[in-house]
């Protein structure tokens, strides 16, 4: 049998037998790197150096390893020298301890009382153990799903991986107590609705006791692997049931439009940004170079706040492509990227994956710039609102970035109130916004070096029905001013009166009737377009537009021109002088009439 074969049938038979005792951590050598996605499903790699692989595995998963004729070195823990435990929320805000199970929900309770205004607690779910999956929204109008973007920071979904759970916990209290106080900090909760997980695996985190976290562990209570749990957009199930703090998780993201988010994770120094389950080379995600740009500006700045040492265990440059370090199945990243229409990278964000309590501090001061600067990515590319050209009402509309989005990077507006986000590089795009029961609008649009667009886009509909105005009176009452009304069918009320001068600029736009239109010069020539619910050059029915041509006279005080269906009749009465010549032009706007209207001249 074909070794791949031989690794595809492993993992079938890995599955049917339950693990009797904890994960081990392991090492292995294997030089044949097809074979890395096979070995991810059999065990949980944990990082690759050339042919030596780190991983982690329960006796079910070593049994089927060996079977394949690989040995394996179990390898110790590196242990942190110091771990200190916050027992109550005073200690904690000392911010050089790990707090206990209590703690750290007791702190997440007292955020909310403490500012209530800008600060909501979500349960999303529980583990398997009973243990809460909280989250913490931080916003102005914290009760309020605003015309805002959602970013989203999660964080140790490998228990055992507690820097990042620390992190989120002293994000929080700076988030909370610099509102206000600091006007950058103030400006981002004000304008994004920030949502904060700092422990998605609790049960790993608190495997020895609620009351510390030294002897805490990559799995969950029943030993998966929680990253190696997902659905995988590009391949097989996971080879366990989803576990119920995934599923919580997912119905927690998708009743959210999340742009931008991140999972941190400890063991390395690192950016790692999709895809995990490919190599760039075989499958390069459509935001490759916008990732490359965002995580060195992320490293950049550790780097200038710490020392050039910093995040170069992988490589020099602190970020890579997550399948270009090592490949896995069903990982969360790609999970979100592909399902939620979010951009989530991985944030490796301690060489130790449980620091010493005493380097806490050290670790925050050099990173949490860089981690809120992460949260202002949010603000870059293009944004706006999509909405109905009619109405003015909010569309959920698909947002697709032509010759350049694949593989679900493309996005949506939110129905409630239209708003999207995409984040890009500068540059110019070809953008397409589409929604059912719309005609699509293709357009582009550049990106400046500010890095942010404000794009409005409106869509029209398909069909509505059109008919004539009942009548249409464009009046002569001064040499610079005119009167226009109109009277509406009762299947429509919607109608717009656009003036525009003899070159076709826009003067006035004017949704109420009658309207006096003002400002005009004796002897120019505007043009007056009547238009309604259908407006559109497109349509098969009534030719929807209607346009009259009048020379503004002295001799002339009165002209009314009427349309009744789609006949037109003139009057007008003379002015004093009794001379001059005024002419009405009347063309139905159209591919066909457009070039061929009816001309009708005559002297007083």
């Amino acid at each position: 049998m074909h070794n791949i074969a031989k690794l595809l049938l492993a993992v079938c038979l890995a599955t049917l037998t339950m693990p009797a005792f904890a994960q081990q951590r392991i090492q292995f050598f294997e030089s044949d790197i097809t074979k890395q996605v096979a070995l991810s499903r059999i065990v949980s790699i944990d990082a690759v150096q050339g042919s030596l692989y780190t991983a982690y595995a329960n006796e079910a998963e070593l049994q089927t390893l060996m079977s394949l004729g690989y040995s394996y070195t179990v390898v110790e823990e590196p242990q942190p020298k110091v771990i200190n435990m916050a027992t109550t929320i005073a200690q904690l805000k000392g911010w050089d301890r790990y707090p206990t199970y209590s703690t750290y929900v007791d702190f997440m309770q007292m955020c909310v009382d403490s500012f209530p205004t800008i600060c909501r607690l979500d349960t999303i779910g529980y583990s398997i153990q009973g243990r809460l999956l909280l989250s913490l929204k931080i916003s102005d109008n914290v009760a309020l799903d605003e015309a805002e973007p959602e970013f989203f920071y999660s964080s140790t979904i490998h228990g055992d991986e507690v820097t990042g759970f620390y992190f989120m916990l002293h994000l929080i209290d700076t988030l909370l107590t610099s509102y206000g106080v600091d006007s950058n900090l103030t400006w981002l909760v004000n304008n994004t609705q920030i949502y904060i997980n700092p422990d998605a695996n609790p049960d790993g985190t608190y495997y020895s006791s609620n009351n510390s976290v030294q002897g805490s562990r990559r799995y969950n209570a029943n030993l998966v692997d929680l990253n190696r749990n997902y659905p995988n957009p590009f391949g097989s199930a996971p080879l366990s049931p989803i576990q119920q703090e995934n599923i919580a998780m997912m119905q927690y993201i998708s009743a959210h439009r999340f742009v931008l988010s991140a999972n941190l994770h400890g063991g390395s120094e690192v950016m790692n940004y999709p895809w995990d389950s490919y190599t760039s080379s075989q499958r390069k995600h459509a935001d490759y170079y916008w990732w490359q740009a965002v995580s060195k500006r992320f490293v950049d700045t550790c780097r200038y706040y710490g020392n050039n040492n910093w995040y170069n265990d992988v490589n020099s440059s602190g970020y890579i492509c997550g399948g270009n370090w090592y490949v896995i199945s069903n990982g969360r990243q790609d999970y979100v990227n592909y399902y939620a229409h979010c951009r989530e990278m991985t944030m490796e964000v301690s060489s130790t994956k449980t620091l010493s309590t005493s380097s806490l501090r050290n670790y925050w001061n050099k990173q949490s710039h860089s981690l809120i600067n992460y949260i202002f990515e949010i603000h870059k590319g293009f944004h706006g609102t999509v909405t109905d050209t009619i109405t003015g009402q909010p569309l959920h509309a698909f947002v697709e970035v032509l010759g350049y989005d694949r593989d679900s990077s493309q996005i949506y507006s939110s129905a409630q109130h239209g708003d999207y986000y995409r984040l890009l590089l500068p540059g110019t795009y070809q953008l397409r916004f589409s929604a059912p029961g719309y005609a699509e609008k293709k357009l582009a649009a550049t990106i400046g070096s500010d890095g942010a667009t404000l794009l409005d886009v409106q869509l029209m509909p398909d069909s509505l029905p059109c008919t004539a105005p009942e009548n249409l009176q464009v009046t002569e009452t001064a040499n610079t001013s005119s009167t226009i009304d109109w009277v509406a069918p009762a299947t429509q009320n919607a109608w717009t009166i656009h003036v525009f001068n003899n070159a076709f600029d826009s003067l006035y736009t004017i949704t109420s009737h009658p309207a006096t239109i003002g400002g005009l010069i004796a002897d120019n020539t505007y043009n007056v377009t009547v238009s309604g619910m259908c407006f559109g050059f497109f349509q098969s029915n009534w030719s929807d537009t209607i346009q009259f041509t009048l020379s503004v006279c002295d001799s002339v005080s009165n002209v009314t021109a009427a349309v009744n269906g789609t006949s037109v009749s003139i009057a007008w009465t003379s002015g004093e002088n009794g001379s001059g010549v005024w002419q009405l032009l009347y063309g139905k706007v159209d591919e066909e009439t457009a070039n061929d209207p009816i001309i009708i001249t005559a002297n007083p």
